[in-house]
């Protein structure tokens, strides 16, 4: 399934004094407004990556290089940053949702987003490709034959992809189709996702193969 969102990639090296402007503090900061969305994440001393988020119908806000003007409409406050990103080259792409019913059969099976592509809202979709694919070799390091391995993978591991997909779905439904009316609402929703018992579902992939129990699928990680 395609969703009709266009996603926007910049990852941005520029002087310290401008690096220091964007990101003051090492740690992640996420701005909404209306159907918009930007992400700014410090990646060591002299590096920032940030993503754009726009629906795809919106030709206007996903012109690349990006209309200065109209996204600083939407957010004021980062108009020094906007600036900036005008001047850097960006990718951009559509992303999609895929569901499977099965990740495996005989002695086949699939990993990645050809398993579980997911919105790209919590950031986990490398991290699940990886954790997923290391747990299959610790399964198949046992020895059992391949067609008894990879049902009993799937099994220890899928719950930790799908909880994580279902989480950046919703988190993806407050930007593409939250009604304009409840818009209000929203940002108390968001707030609430900092919210311990809330984050830890949501980040349930944090955990890492703990949660699977993959003990049971050759030797401990």
């Amino acid at each position: 399934m395609r969703q009709q969102h266009r996603f926007f990639i910049y990852c941005v090296a520029p002087s310290l004094a401008v690096l220091a402007l964007i990101t003051p503090e090492p740690v992640t900061t996420e701005h909404w407004s209306g159907r918009y969305r930007i992400g700014i994440m410090p990646c060591g001393n002299d590096l920032s990556f940030v993503f754009q988020l726009c629906p795809e119908w919106d030709k206007y806000a996903g012109a690349l290089p990006i209309d200065r003007e109209l996204w600083s409409r939407a957010f004021p406050r980062l108009r020094h940053e906007i600036e900036l990103l005008s001047q850097t080259k960006a990718m951009q792409h559509s992303f999609s949702i895929v569901r499977c019913p099965r990740w495996q059969k005989g002695r086949v099976a699939i990993v990645g987003d050809a398993a579980h592509a997911m919105p790209p809202t919590l950031g986990q979709g490398a991290g699940l490709t990886l954790m997923n694919a290391y747990a299959l070799t610790i399964a198949l390091d046992r020895n059992r034959t391949v067609d008894e391995t990879l049902p009993a993978w799937e099994t220890a591991v899928r719950s930790i992809t799908d909880t994580t997909q279902r989480w950046a779905m919703r988190y993806d439904f407050l930007t593409r189709r939250w009604p304009e009316s409840l818009w209000f609402v929203r940002a108390a929703i968001i707030s609430a996702f900092r919210l311990p018992a809330l984050n830890g579902r949501m980040r349930i992939a944090d955990q890492g193969l703990k949660v699977a129990a993959i003990q049971s699928l050759g030797r401990a990680p």
